[in-house]
Formats: C-alpha cells, structure tokens, sequence
C-alpha cells in the first residue's frame, strides 16, 4: 500500500502489521468494528500552521462564555496538560489530577448556564475540524454497515454535532462521551422580575395558570391592566410592569403564546453519567453499555487514537484480530505559548514537587519534551504511528483492502 510509505508512518514490526491485516481481510466487514478516539485522531490536530480545538476548546472559546471564565479554564489546562503529557508520571500517578482538571473545568461551564440551543452555531462558528479523507473512511464504514464506536474524554455533545454538520453521523456511529445535562424545562421570568415562573413541566401548562391565579389574588391593579401596588415588592410610581393574564383571569396573549410554544431548551445543570477522562477509557466503562453486547461476533477490531490512554479502549472486547494506530501529533506547535516559559531542564526538575501547586512546566515545553520522547514508545504500543499526519489515509487503506 502506498499510503505506508509515507514519511508519516513508523512501524516496528511490518510482518506483525502484514499478518493483522491479513486477519483482518479475511474476516471482512461482517467481523469487523472500529473503536476511536475523537480528539485529535478523528479530528484535526492544525490546520495551516494553527492548532484546532478540541471538544471541550469549542466551547471554553466561545462567545458565550466569560472572559474571566476563560481565563480560569486556560489556568487549569496550562496546570493539569502539562501533567496528563508528562512522560516521567505514571499513568496511576496522572489519574487523580484528570479527575480534578475535568470537575474543575465542568464546574466552571455549569456556572456559565450554556444554552443547548446555542450548540449548532457555536460549533459551526468555531475551528473544529476532521480530518482529511474523513468523508470516505465515515462513507466506506456506513455503506457495509460496519459498526463505529467513538469513545472520547472530550464533550459529547461538541463531538455528534461536529459529525452531524460534516455530513458524516451514520445510523452505524455510536458515541460514548461527556455529555451535558441540559434543564429541559422552561423558565419564564415576568413582571420585571417579581413573578418568576420556574421549571414548567412538559405539559404543566394548568399549574402555570394556577400559579398566576393565586398570585393575582395577592395584588393591586389599575383599570389599565397596569399593576399599582403588591405585598412583595413595593413599587415606585414611575415602575409599570405588563398584566400577566387577561380581564377574565386567564392568561394574558403574551404568556399564553409563550406556554403554548414548545419548550425552549435549557440551560447546562450538570453532566450525565460518569465522568470520562483520557485515562478512564477501558473496559469497564464500555462493559456498562449495551452496545458490545450486540457485536459479539464482530472481533476483529481497527483502533484509533492519539495518547497511550487509547490504547485501552478496546479492553473487555471480545478479539480475534486488532490493529492499533496511533496519532503522534506535531512538537513544532504549542499548545499553549508563553514566553515566560521555564526551560525544559528546569521544568522537568521542578515538576514532580509542584503538582499541588500552580505547575512551573509549561504545556508547550512538555508537549515538546513528550513528542522527543515518547516515538520510541508510541510504537512499542502501537502497531502503526503517524506522526504529523492530519489525514486517514493510511486508515482508509486498510478499510479498502478489508471492505
């Protein structure tokens, strides 16, 4: 195949990788399943020079979140990036610290109260991409009905709309991820803040009446539907608020057509399931699901991903046959520059005696002193690395001589 011999692809043993595919090809589509990373594997690691985000950037970037919010979830990733990368901590070592910089983080956009309404422009706003040959390896998959399971430490909900707005969410994809909790109820807010009607239940639409009714009952009104006076909240003369409900007692134009409306979705109140991080991607997480419960006879197992914490992603899957490929990404790019950045050396020195505190190593010296070190290592765990490499080429030859 010619794809493997680009300057890209590293193998340490070519006959193990000729034999897998062999199986591979012999198993053909009716055994086959595809277990991948999203982040920077199925996804764009640059584009032209400039690094792309991940699910959990798009929305931190976003323009509905806070200035001072950004600010605190860019500290946090320049704390804890630099720990999830560092190659002298073992995995165990690491895995506290993830739990805390994804609760951190997930507390600070709950805080936000993002709106689910607000995904789809924010994600087609945003630098988000596949990568290359994405179409034909999501295409090739769908058309012999070849099950692909996405398993992604990122945001969920960022990852199917991604897909969704490429063209490429096929009946055959399944996502395992961070998912929001969207309030799916509706929060209306009138008379300038004195009448707050909260968490209308789907179809509740006689208790919100009920609520105005009784609140009526409790007020001064002109002639002019104008409200004059009230026990709570004492007015000044220059202060009007709209009437809520009508001279009959029921509900005003205005409010009837808003309950009548479907419900607005929500606001983020929380996160859904258990939390997933790059090193929690294993298989008890996968045993929860119903999903591999079905695919028993699919054994034969293509893996994608960019950090030793894929690597596990296929574990308590029933195999015959699997290939790893993994997604070495780029050193000349940093993550975060700053040109107040320790040395390496005294990084690395320092490193160990700070993980309580705010971190002296910096994600981009890190991600320099991981990539240096960390080839030799990719390919004793991986069968096939690519380093550099923003395409699925060499994934879909392989997809093209089993499919």
């Amino acid at each position: 195949m010619p794809e493997f011999q680009k300057k890209t692809v590293h193998i340490k043993d070519p006959a193990k990788v000729e034999e897998i595919i062999c199986g591979l090809i012999k198993g053909g589509a009716a055994k086959l399943q595809v277990i991948t990373d999203f982040d920077m594997t199925l996804s764009r690691f640059s584009h032209n020079g400039k690094r792309c985000p991940t699910c959990h950037n798009v929305i931190d970037n976003c323009k509905y979140v806070s200035d001072e919010c950004r600010k605190k979830l860019h500290e946090l990733k320049e704390k804890y990036y630099a720990i999830e990368i560092a190659p002298e901590l073992t995995i165990q070592e690491k895995y506290p610290y993830m739990i805390e910089w994804y609760t951190k983080s997930h507390a600070l956009l709950i805080e936000q109260r993002f709106q689910q309404d607000k995904l789809e422009e924010v994600i087609r706003d945003s630098d988000i991409m596949l990568k290359e040959g994405y179409e034909t390896f999501f295409d090739k998959l769908n058309e012999h009905t070849v099950p692909v399971f996405i398993f992604s430490a990122g945001l969920g909900d960022v990852l199917e709309e991604a897909i969704r707005q490429s063209g490429v969410y096929y009946p055959n994809v399944k996502v395992i991820s961070n998912f929001m909790d969207f309030d799916e109820n509706v929060d209306l807010a009138i008379l300038g803040g004195y009448l707050f009607v909260q968490s209308i239940e789907k179809g509740a639409k006689h208790a919100c009446a009920g609520a105005v009714a009784e609140d009526q009952k409790r007020m001064s009104w002109n002639e002019d539907g104008r409200r004059c006076s009230g026990p709570e909240t004492p007015i000044q003369p220059d202060q009007q608020w709209d009437r809520p409900w009508d001279t009959s007692g029921g509900l005003s134009a205005a409010l009837q057509n808003a309950v009548d409306k479907p419900l607005i979705p929500g606001v983020i109140k929380g996160f859904k399931g258990e939390l997933i991080h790059v090193y929690n991607k294993h298989g008890d997480a996968l045993r929860r699901t119903e999903y591999f419960s079905h695919l028993k006879e699919n054994s034969n197992i293509v893996l994608l991903g960019d950090s030793l914490g894929d690597l596990v992603m296929a574990d308590g899957v029933s195999v015959e046959n699997i290939l790893k490929i993994g997604f070495l990404n780029d050193k000349d790019l940093e993550i975060d520059s700053d040109p107040t950045s320790t040395s390496k050396t005294d990084s690395l020195n320092k490193f160990p005696t700070d993980l309580n505190g705010q971190s002296a190593i910096r994600a981009h010296d890190a991600v320099v002193f991981q990539i240096d070190e960390s080839l030799e290592k990719y390919m004793d765990l991986y069968d096939i690395v690519l380093v550099k490499d923003e395409t699925l080429d060499v994934a879909n030859s392989i997809l093209q001589k089993i499919l």
